[in-house]
């Protein structure tokens, strides 16, 4: 069996008391056979048509499924066949001009003949002998096909039955649709038949409508399966009927969740109307309990009673539609008498109260009281006696009462904090009445700053005095306080003799450390604040800050002595004259004198070039230096005179130009102590030698060509 859907299994018997509604839209009935196998149907809510109990219609093993429509895929299916019993189901009976009246179901047809009809509307929702059928659906074999057929009312087939210009497979479930329209008249109405229309679009045109009109026109009360004779009826599968009063209802569940009527001991309750929900029902006194019925508007919603156990009490009926989005609740109080609950509120204008009306003896009255913004809930009162102090109040009605909620002028609070808590103190909060101007004062401690007033983070004053008039509500404030911070101003006097750090702005109480550090030359003196000496160390540190301070650092010139030498290189090859020591920014003259064989070429310190020339003055001397006076050797290393070769630029930062007059057969370049750096052979007169990988410092190029050796120097510098 397949999963069950929102579909109903059970029809009250209230569905047969033939009463007609004038409703636009609603489920009339539905069955999707879920029934166990084998069953009879009429032991499911269906009525057994004449007498004829042969050849049972029973419930199939096999339920249809047709996409998109609502009742597919639920239960079983019902096996119609032929010469056999005929079964009604009945629903609220339609007989007023104007309504249009459908019937949706899935038939798969498994044999057919010469046609006949296999399921129809019937007048009668009760009466097993009623025969006026309308809306007869026919199937017949079309060559090996069949063609599906409508009748508006005829008995006998096929000769008035109109079939559908199309033919449709054996064994193929079709979902079909009967609509049948009321007309005013004595042989007026329509049938007409819809063979797998598209479910979710617009009612389409009819794949055929019934010609026959002479039957005359009757109400409709049920859907009736019929057994045809062997040899002109089809077997059938039937599964999913469902009645509804309109199109879009055939496929798609209905919102629906309201009643037609109450009755309580078999009679209406007074004053039913669908939209009204609570109802009084007066009981013949010492009759212990009651009946309830009713019947719902729409047959696919589902209804549930809770019987009132005993009177007094209280019978409800919940209705929920059958898309389940759609619940309604009706209430029917059952008493023996009933009583008017008055309730009023005293002073008027200080609240509001509910519940007042009319209650049955012996049932539950609930009153609420309500206070205005400004007032306060007191009690209630009968006559003055005080019966409750609850602003709901729940009591058994005995009889008519006037109740009275008593409400007196409310207080309210303004309450304040500081934040942060120790950041001051607060004055004026307290409880106040409706109306009052509250004056609040915020006081900070010595080490604060007042800020703001905020309440719920919103700003509302900056002053430490906040007035708050006409106070219609409770208020929560908080005062804001800031910590106190000072400025420690740091310099160096003079500015370029050392650099002070640890210059800020600092929170009250804190400390701050100032540190001094002299440029060369200079040495740290004091520290001093408007004239005053603070102290001598270069490290000052200043304790618990409480105002802005503007502190100098002072430094005084070095007396340091520093140390210059000039050493010759290599050590044969000359002397240096003027090493020695000098005063902190004094100045020193080098002079470098070649031995013989030698000649002077650069000063060197590290290896940065400071000169070429013999004479060197290093000037503001704060520092040690050393410093290297660099020869070369005269011996075998001349330079040549000649103008046929030329080298450029002699100082270099890495590009050697080499031109010549005549072919250059080799080159050879050395340093300063005679080791080869370089050896090239080119061809040519012209050549580009890259000094870029040269260490700084004077190099020897040796270049010969075919009339001889030439020897030149150059200087690299970077």
């Amino acid at each position: 069996m397949k999963n069950k859907r929102l579909c109903h299994y059970a029809l009250l018997i209230l569905l047969f008391l033939g009463l007609s509604f004038n409703l636009k839209s609603q489920v009339m009935m539905y069955d999707n056979f879920d029934y166990p196998a084998g069953d009879s149907i009429i032991w499911h809510n269906w009525l057994t048509q004449q007498t004829n109990l042969t050849n049972a219609i029973l419930v199939a093993n096999e339920g249809l499924s047709y996409p998109g429509y609502i009742c597919s895929g639920i239960g079983n299916a019902a096996s119609v066949g032929t010469t056999g019993q005929d079964v009604f189901r009945g629903f609220i009976k339609q007989t007023q001009a104007g309504t249009t009246l459908y019937m949706s179901c899935l038939a798969k047809v498994t044999s057919a003949a010469t046609g006949d009809a296999f399921i129809t509307f019937k007048e009668s929702a009760t009466s097993p002998t009623n025969l006026n059928y309308r809306g007869r659906v026919y199937a017949k074999l079309q060559g090996s096909n069949i063609a599906f057929g409508i009748s508006k009312g005829a008995i006998t087939a096929p000769a008035v039955a109109d079939y559908t210009p199309a033919i449709y497979d054996l064994n193929t479930t079709y979902l079909l649709v009967v609509k049948y329209k009321i007309i005013d008249g004595l042989t007026n109405d329509s049938a007409f038949l819809f063979v797998n229309p598209v479910i979710g679009a617009p009612e389409p045109a009819p794949s055929v409508e019934a010609t026959d009109m002479s039957a005359t026109d009757v109400g409709l009360g049920s859907v009736m399966l019929r057994q045809g004779t062997t040899g002109s009826a089809p077997t059938v599968i039937v599964d999913g009927v469902r009645v509804a009063k309109s199109w879009d209802l055939l496929f798609n569940a209905s919102s629906i969740a309201t009643l037609n009527d109450i009755k309580v001991d078999g009679s209406s309750v007074n004053g039913f109307n669908q939209n009204i929900f609570t109802y009084n029902d007066t009981v013949p006194a010492g009759q212990p309990t009651v009946t309830v019925t009713y019947t719902k508007t729409d047959w696919a919603s589902a209804a549930v009673l809770s019987l009132a156990p005993s009177v007094p009490g209280i019978s409800t009926i919940t209705v929920t539609s059958e898309n389940g989005l759609t619940t309604n609740i009706y209430t029917v109080h059952h008493a023996y008498a009933f009583h008017t609950v008055t309730v009023s509120a005293s002073p008027s204008n200080m609240g509001t109260v509910s519940g007042g009306g009319v209650y049955g003896e012996g049932l539950s009255a609930t009153v609420t009281a309500t206070a205005g913004s400004s007032y306060m809930f007191v009690n209630w009162t009968q006559n003055g006696n005080i019966l409750s102090t609850n602003p709901v109040y729940t009591f058994t009605v005995a009889g008519d009462i006037d109740l009275v909620a008593n409400f007196v002028q409310g207080s309210l609070s303004v309450t304040a904090m500081a934040s942060p808590p120790d950041g001051g103190t607060i004055s004026g909060s307290g409880s106040f009445p409706y109306g009052s101007t509250v004056t609040l004062n915020a006081f900070p401690n010595e080490a604060y700053t007042f800020y703001d007033w905020t309440e719920n983070g919103t700003e509302i004053g900056t002053s430490s005095t906040l007035v708050l008039t006409n106070v219609t509500a409770n208020h929560n404030l908080v005062a804001n306080f800031m910590i106190k911070s000072f400025s420690i101003s740091a310099t160096a006097s003079p500015v370029n003799a050392g650099t002070v750090t640890g210059g800020a702005t600092y929170s009250y109480g804190s400390n701050a450390t100032l540190t001094a550090a002299p440029n060369s030359g200079y040495i740290f003196q004091n520290w001093t604040e408007g004239g005053n000496i603070l102290g001598t160390d270069p490290v000052l540190i200043l304790t618990n800050i409480t105002s802005n301070h503007t502190i100098v650092g002072n430094f005084i010139p070095s007396v340091n002595t520093f140390t210059v030498t000039g050493i010759p290189m290599p050590a044969e090859a000359g002397i240096v004259l003027g090493s020695g020591n000098v005063t902190g920014g004094g100045n020193v003259t080098l002079t470098a004198v070649a031995n013989q064989g030698y000649k002077f070429y650069n000063w060197m310190e590290g290896s940065d070039v400071l000169g070429i020339d013999t004479v060197l003055t290093l000037t503001n001397v704060a520092t040690n230096h050393t410093i290297h006076a660099n020869f070369l050797s005269t011996v075998g290393l001349n330079e040549s005179s000649s103008n046929a070769i030329s080298i450029y630029p002699t100082v270099n930062t890495g590009v050697l130009h080499i031109e010549s007059n005549i072919t250059i057969r080799s080159i050879y370049v050395f340093d300063v102590n005679g080791k080869e750096i370089k050896k090239l052979q080119p061809v040519g007169t012209s050549l580009i030698l890259n000094t870029s990988g040269f260490a700084k410092g004077l190099y020897i190029i040796k270049i010969q060509t075919i009339k001889g050796i030439e020897t030149k120097k150059f200087l690299v510098v970077g």
